[in-house]
């Protein structure tokens, strides 16, 4: 037995001395009719102290104390070997590495297995504390509901590396740790189990695409496997290139470069290659934001018609991409749609100098080639909009200050239209209007959330793809760039052995407070228990009259 608490036991002095006190009891009375009797000496054998046990009641309150005293230094028993119940935490890593492929299942359920085996083997009965990585959530489990929970995971395309450190700091005490990733060396309560075997992976790191001064995307591609060479295939909506191209040496990276008639809106890159990962052998690239899809409700003016053509041709929108509307009118304008607001300009105004608030419809744009005289809209634009640019006593360009994004252009000018600034202007308009962006671009997996649903089924969520946002939006999220590590250390089994040669305890306070309860209540009921009254003889009444 383990005594935690043993100072508490000092207490056990005093509650001695008024036990001894106690059951020593009391000389015992004797009824004398006249005290001159026992004037003089008396003789008679000598009276001797022996221990008396005090009344019932008073007995239960000594055994409640002594109760008491001995919870208070916390004893503690040692647990059978077999009988360990929630003594340690066990971390499932469901990463992208842990998800590829071993010899029969996936890494990580092979790897649980063996370890849920060597368990079943060394504790009977053990109830362990179970968290799964990505999720961090935990559950306490035992090791046949363990089993089942490990059958039904799915894989995983996520970054575990922080999340796992994450969760074995959340934990006390023993941790076993079932990942490839290697664990830092101040983590030595923690028992690394590594899957049975390594991984072969030839992985598309990160890609890229340019449109000028030549249509070209690349690859860049890491080789952690045996093969020197792979297929590259790049699809679009057009077209499917196929190159064969010579990999690194193992663990090298490397870029490859391949030339294209043009870029379309959503390009798909593949690795036309098996091994133990396929999640990073595909990623997409999507033309975001500037893909709208221009929708002009009047006449356009020639050269606005023009340079609208030309912005459509350069940004091609996809399908399914929104639309931005050019209107008349702020009637005419959808209220919850992006819009270009261009009324009637008839009356001339003399613009000596322009003042130009900063926005992203103003910028590089030079407004002194404008000239001085302009034509400006008979009407102001619409009430508690942000004006953009002022001449003249009259605002000549203004943005709704809330979204969805509409702007007000409410001026024209004759010899404007011929230079690279009334370009840059209409340019600026659109994109802002529009969504703003100008490049062909990928997410990592761990920049999703909820609100960009899969446009394609996976086998999990999140999944490297292609999704889509509730208004229309193509957005591409590729998976991580997470190298294989090499095999850790094997010998976890010696780690399981010592955890379960270490036995457990239990501890006897609560059971001793309560029996110490119980005594107080068993005292409580003796000393409301009825006495008799002293019976008293008919001498000692006469006795009491004297």
């Amino acid at each position: 037995m383990l005594i935690a608490a043993p100072l508490s036991l000092i207490a056990l002095i005093p509650w001695l001395g008024v036990t001894l006190w106690l059951l020593s009891g009391s000389r015992q009375r004797v009824h004398v009719p006249f005290l001159p009797l026992w004037q003089g000496r008396v003789e008679g054998p000598r009276t001797r102290t022996r221990l008396h046990m005090p009344p019932a009641a008073i007995a239960f309150i000594l055994a409640a104390i002594l109760l008491a005293i001995l919870a208070a230094s916390r004893p503690q028993v040692r647990k059978p070997h077999n009988q360990v119940h929630g003594s340690f935490s066990f971390i499932l890593d469901r990463g992208l590495t842990m998800s590829a492929h071993g010899t029969h299942d996936l890494r990580f359920r092979e790897a649980a297995d063996q370890a849920l085996t060597v368990l079943h083997h060394r504790f009977a009965d053990c109830q362990i504390n179970f968290t799964t990585v990505p999720e961090g959530t935990v559950q306490t489990l035992s090791l046949d509901e363990c089993d089942s929970l490990v059958r039904d995971l799915p894989p995983s395309a996520m970054d575990t590396r922080e999340l796992l450190a994450d969760a074995i700091r959340q934990t006390n005490g023993p941790v076993l740790v079932v990942s490839d990733e290697p664990l830092d060396a101040t983590q030595d309560r923690a028992i690394e189990i590594p899957p049975p075997q390594g991984a072969q992976d030839v992985a598309i790191v990160r890609i890229a695409a340019r449109e000028a001064p030549v249509a070209q995307i690349m690859v860049s591609l890491r080789n952690q496997s045996s093969r020197t060479t792979a297929v590259l295939a790049v699809s679009d909506v057009q077209q499917r290139v196929r190159r064969q191209v010579d990999l690194p040496p193992a663990p090298a990276e490397r870029n490859y470069v391949i030339d294209l008639p043009q870029i379309d809106p959503v390009i798909l890159v593949q690795l036309e290659t098996r091994d133990d990962v396929e999640v990073d052998k595909q990623a997409w690239l999507v033309r975001e934001g500037s893909g709208t899809r221009v929708e002009p409700h009047f006449a356009l003016p020639p050269e606005l018609r023009r340079l609208v053509d030309v912005y459509v041709a350069a940004r091609p929108p996809a399908p399914n991409a929104g639309r931005l509307c050019v209107v008349r009118s702020l009637a005419d304008a959808p209220a919850d749609a992006p819009a270009v607001i261009v009324p009637p300009v008839r009356r001339p105004l003399r613009a000596s100098a322009f003042h130009v608030r900063d926005h992203f419809v103003t910028h590089n744009a030079g407004w002194q080639s404008a000239g001085v005289a302009i034509d400006v809209a008979d009407d102001p634009p619409p009430q508690g909009w942000t004006p953009l640019v002022n001449a003249g006593g009259r605002t000549l360009v203004a943005a709704r200050p809330t979204p969805p994004n509409q702007i007000w252009v409410g001026f024209d000018s004759p010899q404007w239209a011929a230079t690279p600034d009334f370009v840059i202007f209409w340019t600026n308009v659109l994109d802002w209007a529009g969504g703003g962006a100008k490049s062909m671009a990928a997410h990592s997996l761990p920049e999703w959330d909820g609100q960009w649903k899969p446009t394609a089924t996976h086998p999990a969520e999140p999944w490297p793809g292609l999704y889509q946002r509730s208004d229309g939006t193509l957005r591409a999220f590729n998976a991580p760039d997470v190298p294989i590590p090499p095999l850790g250390d094997t010998r976890w089994r010696e780690g399981i052995a010592a955890l379960a040669a270490t036995p457990g305890r239990i501890d006897l306070s609560p059971d001793l407070l309560i029996a110490a309860l119980a005594c107080l209540a068993l005292a409580a009921l003796a000393w409301a228990s009825p006495r008799k009254p002293l019976a008293t003889t008919a001498d000692e009444k006469g006795d009491a009259r004297l």
